[in-house]
């Protein structure tokens, strides 16, 4: 299967949680407002994301919550500060 977390480095990070490297991208120079192939934008891909990461289907067919979501608001609190800053 695929798993779609753009095709730019500030995405991967993004959808990742590594905001130590999404931070070095920025202030390398990578822009915030990119969008992807599929017209697909950084948020885009992290809710997208976020929700593959944070549910799961059981052993009896019900969907389960595998893991916690709270990385996402804090990634995404993350990239508003620093779309804040620009």
């Amino acid at each position: 299967g695929c798993c779609n977390l753009g095709e730019l480095p500030l995405c991967f990070a993004a959808c990742t949680n590594q905001p130590e490297i999404f931070d070095f991208l920025v202030n390398a120079g990578a822009q915030l407002d990119v969008i992807t192939r599929e017209g697909q934008n950084l948020l885009h891909l992290m809710v997208e994301h976020s929700v593959h990461r944070s549910t799961g289907i059981g052993v009896d067919g019900m969907i389960q919550k595998k893991e916690e979501d709270s990385w996402c608001l804090r990634m995404y609190d993350h990239i508003q500060n620093r779309m804040t800053d620009q």
